[in-house]
């Protein structure tokens, strides 16, 4: 019985290290891309974004059908063309394109304002950081999470038999200074 328990504890750190060690190899360049772009975005570093304005007389209020292909018609005849056209309609507000290169396009008492906005490529890395880029990023980005558990789960497998009150004092104060630094942050 004590034999079957060490060969299964054996198996268990062996398959908890080709775990451990494939994903965090697999995750290691979005590991990467997640911790520079935090880093720059917590120092200040957002990227840059130009703005630029076209208005456009209109005699009448355009339903939201007629805005979208006027606005595009409009952005062709400009050569204002975008990674991907996708239409958004937020607070009485038109959007096409994409997450950092992207038109708003509003009307108001005859006029259509077009804003077109586009990004650099540092801007366009925060928000990937951010959740808002196509659903396999994000998903990546949730598989990642997941990992990092897995992660930590495999590393306590790992170091079992390296564990003592001091490591387990140090998780605690860990826990205690993140929910301090949380609870004082305002949250």
């Amino acid at each position: 019985m004590k034999r079957a328990k060490k060969t299964l504890q054996k198996l268990l750190k062996k398959f908890s290290s080709k775990i451990h060690i494939y994903l965090s190899i697999f995750f290691l360049p979005l590991a990467l891309l997640y911790a520079i772009t935090g880093v720059l975005f917590l120092v200040g570093m957002h990227g840059q974004i130009d703005v630029k304005t076209y208005e456009a007389p209109m005699s009448r209020e355009l339903t939201r059908g007629e805005l979208v292909d006027f606005s595009l018609e409009f952005l062709r005849q400009n050569n204002i063309e975008f990674p991907l056209m996708d239409i958004k309609t937020s607070h009485g507000r038109l959007q096409i394109g994409t997450m950092v290169d992207f038109a708003i396009i509003t009307q108001n008492a005859g006029t259509i304002k077009l804003d077109v906005y586009r990004g650099d490529f540092l801007r366009y890395l925060m928000y990937l950081h951010f959740g808002v880029g196509k659903w396999y990023f994000n998903a990546l980005g949730i598989g990642f999470g997941i990992a990092l558990a897995l992660f930590y789960c495999t590393g306590v497998i790992m170091a079992k038999n390296h564990l003592n009150s001091k490591l387990y004092f140090t998780f605690f104060l860990g826990a205690l200074v993140t929910a301090l630094a949380g609870y004082f942050s305002g949250y």
